[in-house]
């Protein structure tokens, strides 16, 4: 049975690949590594093994129960991907620092998706918005600023490198934290996002999740998220009573 749409008094909103777009920056991160070697199919091998080294590196930190902030993990996830790339070699001549600098800046940079303001304009007249992101506060001011221009803000920001906690850390400590910061119950909060991690660490603390794949891609996760939609409109169909979106 799916939760009555009263029993939400919170909506929790991942950042990257959720309300902002950093696949967009792909050609601008990449011209900026590679300068005068970029070419769109390097780009695409360098992104691809920014998602692999970065996913390898999350599961580890899990498992040896290690956090590590933004920039240690970008520093740590360049160094993978130039050394299986080959860009960190003399003809390329990239170093991790530059990397991990350009990646970290352009997240900040994330053009926000279309639907985004209004959506959450709306949202925003009937329930309490929040912020949940794996991110340093680097990275999101850039784009909190921009919606924050359009008329969009949250009651509260949780970012992992100011919690010292990864959203998808299997105990669920992330989300727990934002339950205890806004005084609410665990089943009070609907958390949207776009990763495996985050819908298995929001469940293990209880939090409703709602998994957003923009780009269609199959679901891999072990744990099954109460709903699913493609865009953010989609969300109004259970808010408003419309029944399920799986």
């Amino acid at each position: 049975a799916l939760p009555a749409r009263s029993s939400y008094r919170v909506l929790s909103f991942d950042l990257f690949q959720t309300l902002a777009d950093v696949n967009a920056r792909i050609p601008e991160i990449w011209k900026e590594i590679l300068g005068e070697h970029y070419t769109e199919r390097r780009a695409r091998t360098g992104a691809e093994a920014v998602v692999s080294a970065y996913g390898k590196l999350l599961r580890d930190s899990f498992r040896k129960r290690k956090f590590l902030d933004m920039e240690e993990m970008y520093l740590r996830c360049s160094e993978e991907v130039l050394r299986v790339t080959g860009f960190g070699g003399e003809k390329f001549g990239v170093s991790r620092e530059q990397m991990a600098e350009v990646i970290l800046k352009n997240h900040s940079q994330a053009p926000v998706y279309e639907d985004v303001v209004s959506v959450l304009k709306k949202l925003g007249e009937r329930y309490r918005l929040i912020l949940s992101s794996d991110a340093s506060p680097l990275m999101a001011e850039g784009v909190l600023e921009r919606l924050k221009k359009e008329g969009v803000t949250f009651e509260q920001v949780f970012l992992s490198d100011e919690l010292h906690i990864c959203k998808g850390r299997p105990d669920g400590a992330f989300f727990d934290t934002v339950v205890r910061t806004l005084g609410v119950r665990p089943e009070e909060i609907l958390h949207i996002g776009d990763s495996p991690s985050e819908v298995s660490g929001a469940a293990a603390a209880g939090v409703h999740t709602c998994l957003l794949s923009r780009d269609y891609t199959p679901y891999k996760g072990k744990v099954q998220p109460d709903y699913r939609i493609e865009s953010l409109e989609e969300v109004f169909r259970y808010l408003n009573g419309g029944g399920s979106a799986l």
